[in-house]
């Protein structure tokens, strides 16, 4: 997804969640990029030790792409927390032997598998989410399920499960 995409639907979320908890809205995207981040180096973990280790080519297929996206969050990340040996160890991810060698393998091998979930009830959502199912729910005037439909496939995504 496209990093705009994805910003405009935090922005949203932040926008919702903050107008029922009454949150401050940048201290609240404080303590989300450093969630995100977090959530997505143990992503990352198992992406490494599912496809790396067990030899699953569709973890590895999620690395480089993983990688891109934590070196997104920590650059909003850095506004908030301090961590800099943590953010210099992850900046020198791109440059490890090994990414270069994945990050190579996807380019000569760009399609990707998708998957849309859309199971729960959202019930982490709170309130947004009581009468409608999160997929139902509105976003600028779209549900969250067309907006994921729409965009798999401006992301070169091909491949879907």
């Amino acid at each position: 997804m496209k990093q705009e995409n994805r910003d405009e639907i935090l922005g949203y979320y932040i926008d919702d969640f903050c107008s029922v908890s009454h949150e401050d809205k940048d201290k609240f995207r404080g303590y989300y990029a450093g969630f995100s981040m977090i959530r997505v180096m143990q992503a990352l973990g198992a992406f490494g030790f599912r496809g790396l280790y067990e030899q699953k080519p569709t973890f590895t297929e999620s690395i480089v792409p993983g990688v891109k996206i934590l070196m997104h969050i920590i650059s909003q990340a850095e506004r908030h927390v301090e961590f800099p040996e943590l953010f210099r160890t992850i900046r020198a991810i791109p440059d490890s032997q090994m990414f270069r060698k994945l990050a190579e393998r996807s380019q000569n091998n760009p399609a990707m598998k998708a998957m849309i979930l859309a199971a729960g009830k959202g019930t982490r959502l709170g309130k947004i989410s009581e009468t409608k199912s999160k997929v139902l729910l509105d976003i600028n005037g779209k549900t969250f399920s067309v907006l994921q439909w729409k965009t798999v496939p401006l992301q070169g995504l091909t491949i879907f499960s």
